[in-house]
């Protein structure tokens, strides 16, 4: 997690157009450069990543010979991210398609692409003006993939953040939508689940986005659960400020369209 310690130890290399394929450390380093960047948003150091996945690409297509299966995978995966960071979802989905058309691959890699094309369209959704039930229908059936194969190798630790990832996909359908009742149990079973997780492993990853997920999905179909509103409570305030920030907005949401019940703790953080 100390990605500027992560990022500084990265020097810069020229690199030249050549026939040889390029090695494994040159690849990783534009890699890592890129992805460092897009991964925390780092707004002043935009360009900079983007000459990193330039660099990338001129160390991929500049030899004739086969390049790993994974380089490509990282290389789209990351141009997706950036797109995203854009909010060019359309773009992004296109770069989560050549991931998923690379062969060779895994159920960690392919998991994890298509996860992520699910949130590219759970974005692509909210940000229209008409709503497309269509898309967001999409952006639910793909991660239900995404989280299929990422249970398939036991990726225990990032299985969290998977399942918030879907319940999210499921409630921004919520949100604009009628109440389905079937859908709602399952955000509530999804985040029991991620919970879970986190307790057998000690770890309080997304665990605030989880919570609220839960308890709105609850509150939906009136089946309140006072033990995660409490826990709720005594959590908010570990939040980092990102974290907390999504968990209002989400709250917000669905509080400002009177589909849920005023929560007095979480209207003290708003008014902060």
């Amino acid at each position: 997690g100390e990605f500027d310690k992560a990022y500084e130890s990265l020097d810069d290399t020229n690199i030249k157009n050549k026939e040889q394929k390029p090695s494994n450390t040159e690849v990783r380093h534009y890699q890592r450069k890129a992805w460092i960047i897009v991964s925390q948003r780092r707004e002043k150091q935009l360009q900079e990543g983007l000459e990193a996945i330039e660099k990338l690409n001129e160390l991929l297509f500049s030899h004739n010979q086969n390049n790993e299966p994974l380089w490509l995978w990282h290389y789209y995966n990351i141009k997706a991210n950036y797109a995203e960071w854009q909010e060019d979802y359309e773009k992004a989905i296109v770069n989560y398609m050549k991931c998923l058309s690379i062969p060779a691959l895994g159920a960690f890699e392919y998991g994890a692409t298509f996860v992520n094309m699910a949130i590219a369209y759970r974005f692509k959704y909210l940000s229209s003006s008409n709503k497309e039930q269509n898309i967001i229908d999409e952006s639910i059936r793909i991660g239900k993939v995404g989280e299929v194969l990422k249970q398939s190798v036991g990726d225990r630790d990032e299985m969290p953040v998977v399942l918030h990832n879907q319940a999210l996909n499921i409630l921004s359908k919520m949100l604009y939508s009628n109440i389905d009742e079937k859908q709602c149990k399952e955000i509530i079973a999804t985040t029991n689940e991620a919970i879970e997780i986190l307790d057998n492993t000690n770890s309080i990853k997304r665990l605030g986005m989880l919570l609220i997920e839960n308890i709105i999905a609850s509150s939906l179909v009136e089946r309140e659960n006072k033990d995660l509103i409490t826990r709720l409570e005594n959590h908010i305030s570990k939040l980092d400020n990102n974290e907390l920030t999504q968990v209002l907005k989400l709250y917000n949401e669905f509080k400002n369209k009177n589909k849920i019940s005023l929560i007095n703790y979480i209207e003290v953080f708003n008014k902060n």
